[in-house]
């Protein structure tokens, strides 16, 4: 079956795999490398298992991402602030974010300056970006 037969997720999971094969090696090779006190083949086996475990996590969001999107990671809207709070303690949500949208093209095509369409932007950025946060849409 050729790539182009393969639907979105089809080939989004074909490239995974040959990703994470390369990928794996070549983690462990680092660990051999920069991180000598790391040692033992099992443990950097491990180790390299569990780093590709954790980006695999991160990959499944960017699965439904678009041209002119981003997925940008924010503070989970419901976590508040206080004291001794920091970036290692702070719930961190991904939230899907469209940087420039048909409505933005429409906009510029028709004759609005830069300037009102990149306000605009902004103000869609900050209300998505609220609203969304705390949820995995």
């Amino acid at each position: 079956m050729r790539g182009s037969e393969l639907n979105r997720e089809e080939r989004f999971n074909m490239i995974r795999r040959k990703l994470e094969q390369g990928m794996k090696e070549e983690i462990k090779a680092l660990i051999e490398k920069d991180y000598s006190m790391i040692s033992g083949e099992k443990v950097r086996e491990m180790f390299a298992s569990d780093i590709l475990r954790l980006i695999e996590q991160r990959q499944d969001y960017a699965m439904d991402i678009d041209s002119g999107q981003v997925m940008w990671l924010g503070v989970k809207r419901e976590g508040r602030q206080n004291y001794g709070k920091n970036a290692s303690n702070t719930e961190i949500v991904p939230v899907k974010l469209t940087l420039l949208s048909a409505e933005d093209i429409d906009m510029l095509s028709s004759g609005f300056t830069r300037r009102e369409v990149r306000e605009k932007r902004i103000i869609r950025l900050f209300k998505v970006g609220y609203l969304k946060k705390g949820s995995k849409q």
